[in-house]
């Protein structure tokens, strides 16, 4: 599955402000529901990084990847591809912790 994270608080040591919005099957369903800021996910800009990664099944399973980094973009009102932040480095298994 291809899950969905975004970020508020990027530059905290303690990335404590995220949220898992949703997962899909393929990640295209991720980044057209990115682009178009699906359930307003950004939520009135309090979001604005957000990372797709592959989960697999399991119990405490590991992430398989990052697919891929956005952020926000105020002019087309969606979250668009960007290189992965400084911020992030180290980290991983955002969306199930």
């Amino acid at each position: 599955m291809y899950f969905i994270t975004c970020f508020s608080n990027y530059e905290s040591e303690y990335l404590d402000n995220y949220r898992t919005f949703g997962y899909f099957s393929n990640s295209a369903m991720c980044i057209q529901a990115l682009n178009e800021n699906w359930a307003d996910m950004c939520e009135a800009r309090y979001y604005t990084y957000a990372v797709i990664e592959e989960i697999g099944e399991g119990i405490h399973s590991r992430a398989k990847q990052q697919i891929a980094w956005f952020c926000w973009d105020e002019e087309k009102e969606g979250f668009y591809e960007t290189e992965k932040p400084e911020w992030a480095d180290g980290w991983c298994n955002f969306a199930l912790g």
